[in-house]
């Protein structure tokens, strides 16, 4: 078992060592950040003071909220690129070759890869998103003074961001397998522009269901699923008990993020699994193409 967990922690740290771009990006983001932060036009005089327990508790989480949306932006896309990616182009300078004679099993390096996108990744976009929060928080609180600090350093809303960030990597693997393991079979697969094949292939299927049979069902499922994370994985707008403290806003929120997230409704949704094995299936095809690939 130690030797198995070993394999992957070293080939983990290969695509890190392989793929810069994994840290450096979000390391970039957070610096662009705190340079708006630090630079940024704030006009302390206009700013409300934090005082009331509503509004600590909606303050907080809408900044932090907004940064880390910027994160998750990037990373999602950053994600996607890297598993089109991470097979094909290892046949395409020829270092399958060399990885090939090592000591390591197709599928250890297909689910190394996997591991690397759905939680080494973004476990390197929350920290990033960590750290930079901590800095903004720094500066605004210098900048804005006791108007917004009691908002900032609010161990709650840290505690919460964290278990959130935590919460979203697990559900997003598990929701959107079915598309992560179809980039990494087109990425195995494909000898030439894997991004159009990995979006053309699907687009045709959909037509020709349209054409022949007459029927829509894979394109709306497509997009019914694209579509169902949040409602599967959180709770809805009835669930919420407080208001927005700031101004007319009528949406509700949620008093913690204990009342937000849902994940007994996750787990017992069908669809989940249905999705999990689909996606299974996409990444042992992956392993199998992977096993007889050689160079291009």
């Amino acid at each position: 078992m130690n030797t198995r967990l070993n394999t992957y922690a070293w080939l983990i740290r290969r695509e890190f060592w392989e793929n810069r771009a994994a840290w450096i990006l979000p390391a970039v983001i957070g610096g662009l950040i705190l340079i708006i932060a630090i630079f940024g036009h704030i006009q302390s005089d206009n700013i409300p003071p934090v005082t009331s327990p509503e509004q600590l508790r909606a303050a907080g989480p809408m900044l932090f909220g907004g940064v880390t949306s910027v994160f998750l932006v990037v990373m999602s896309i950053y994600s996607s690129w890297y598993l089109l990616d991470c097979l094909f182009a290892e046949r395409k300078d020829r270092s399958i070759l060399f990885w090939k004679s090592l000591p390591v099993t197709d599928a250890a390096t297909v689910l190394s890869k996997l591991a690397m996108a759905l939680i080494a990744i973004p476990l390197v976009y929350v920290a990033a998103a960590d750290v930079t929060m901590l800095g903004v928080a720094f500066v605004l609180s210098v900048r804005a003074g006791s108007r917004l600090a009691p908002a900032l350093w609010n161990p709650a809303t840290w505690l919460q961001f964290q278990v959130f960030s935590l919460y979203a990597i697990v559900t997003l693997a598990l929701w959107f397998l079915p598309f992560s393991g179809w980039l990494l079979l087109a990425s195995a697969w494909a000898k030439r522009a894997v991004a159009l094949w990995a979006i053309l292939l699907p687009a045709a299927a959909c037509v020709l269901e349209i054409k022949l049979v007459g029927s829509n069902y894979l394109a709306t499922a497509l997009k019914t699923h694209m579509g169902g994370y949040f409602p599967a994985a959180f709770f809805g707008q009835d669930h919420f008990t407080g208001r927005m403290p700031f101004g007319s806003d009528p949406h509700v929120a949620p008093t913690s993020i204990w009342e937000f997230i849902d994940p007994v409704g996750l787990l017992a949704n069908p669809e989940t699994w249905i999705a999990v094995a689909l996606g299974a299936a996409f990444v042992y095809g992956a392993i199998i193409l992977r096993s007889r690939a050689t160079e291009i």
